[in-house]
């Protein structure tokens, strides 16, 4: 094992200490060993090194880790197409932190990230501003050589302050005041990976959901954090009837999760639900199809889309009937399902 960030090695950092060292271990241990080579990164020249040895093998294996946006990124496959096998390490996901803290709460879990250091450390909040800083001091601002780090932690945190509205690079490298052409890298460095397909003005989410390693951590985080007991939590957030979330319901809709892709339609929701995509207003679209008839059915009792949020549409939509189910919540049809049965059936008897 040699860790790459020992200050000792700070001075040969390139294949040559590579060589010394393989064959030093040789020396003292023969031939067979497996090499861990943490922080390889550092290494100049360490890929090509590499793939050497992997194409003159010498009952020698190698196992290098990192956690600079380096390895994250197309280097190193480019340099070592077909002689490598990538794991990515995340952290813990939900079920998981439940092994450690049975009793936490999906909004715990959100809260507190899954970092294994910081379940059970007093100093969580200091941990996780350490990990912030350590991203945007060694990985991304080394990514981009940038003079200060002051810009990079302000782009993270407009970014996460802007999900699920819009953004542009043009609005946040002109509030960083930096060029266009900056910011984008920043973001690239960010992110790991160059952006693909985001255009002029994406929403936050709809951009980085079209990044594949973001993606494909968000269908890693999404499947870990589903699991039967989360849906049990969120159909009890939803629902205004506790009564109707029965061990029943919970395992059908738990059931979805067991669907092919259905990861990736719940990203599209979250992608889609973060802009609005009618071509027009809303009034304007049903008043050039006729004035459809339009029914807007609510519960009085939604915690997930208020009220008010019916009352906006209904402005929208003078002519439509609108029912407000008391007590009822966000999930009608389950909660209230005679209610729901006979509003909806003597609307449509009514247009007969």
């Amino acid at each position: 094992f040699l860790n790459f960030e020992d200050p000792r090695l700070s001075p040969a950092l390139d294949h040559r200490t590579l060589d010394v060292m393989v064959k030093a271990f040789e020396a003292d241990r023969g031939t067979g060993c497996t090499y861990f080579l943490d922080e390889i990164q550092w290494v100049t020249g360490w890929q090509r090194w590499l793939r050497v040895q992997l194409d003159r093998p010498k009952d020698r294996r190698f196992v290098v880790t990192g956690s600079n946006a380096h390895l994250l990124s197309g280097e190193l496959g480019s340099t070592l197409t077909g002689r490598h096998h990538t794991v990515e390490l995340f952290p813990f996901d939900l079920a998981e932190y439940r092994q450690l803290r049975p009793r936490a709460t999906l909004t715990e879990y959100l809260d507190a990230g899954g970092f294994p250091a910081t379940v059970a450390s007093p100093d969580r909040d200091m941990l996780l501003r350490g990990y912030f800083s350590d991203i945007v001091e060694r990985d991304m601002r080394e990514r981009v050589s940038a003079r200060s780090s002051v810009p990079l932690r302000k782009l993270v945190q407009m970014l996460f302050e802007s999900a699920g509205s819009e953004t542009s690079t043009r609005r946040l490298a002109a509030a960083l005041g930096l060029a266009p052409d900056t910011a984008g890298a920043y973001i690239d460095a960010a992110v790991a990976q160059p952006r693909s397909g985001v255009s002029s003005s994406p929403s936050t989410a709809e951009a980085l959901l079209s990044v594949p390693p973001i993606r494909r951590l968000a269908r890693i985080v999404i499947r870990s954090a589903f699991t039967p007991a989360t849906f049990g939590e969120l159909l009890s957030s939803a629902f205004a009837v506790t009564s109707a979330v029965t061990p029943t319901l919970v395992t059908g809709y738990a059931a979805s999760a067991q669907l092919r892709d259905w990861d990736l339609a719940l990203l599209g929701i979250i992608r889609d639900s973060a802009k609005n995509s009618l071509p027009d207003s809303l009034a304007n679209l049903t008043a050039a199809a006729g004035e459809p008839p339009t029914l807007i059915l609510w519960g009085e009792a939604d915690s997930w889309v208020p009220l008010r949020s019916g009352e906006v549409l209904r402005a929208d939509l003078p002519a439509a009937e609108w029912v407000v189910l008391p007590g009822i919540g966000h999930v009608p049809f389950e909660e209230d399902v005679p209610t729901f049965i006979g509003v909806v059936g003597g609307w449509l008897d009514a247009l007969r």
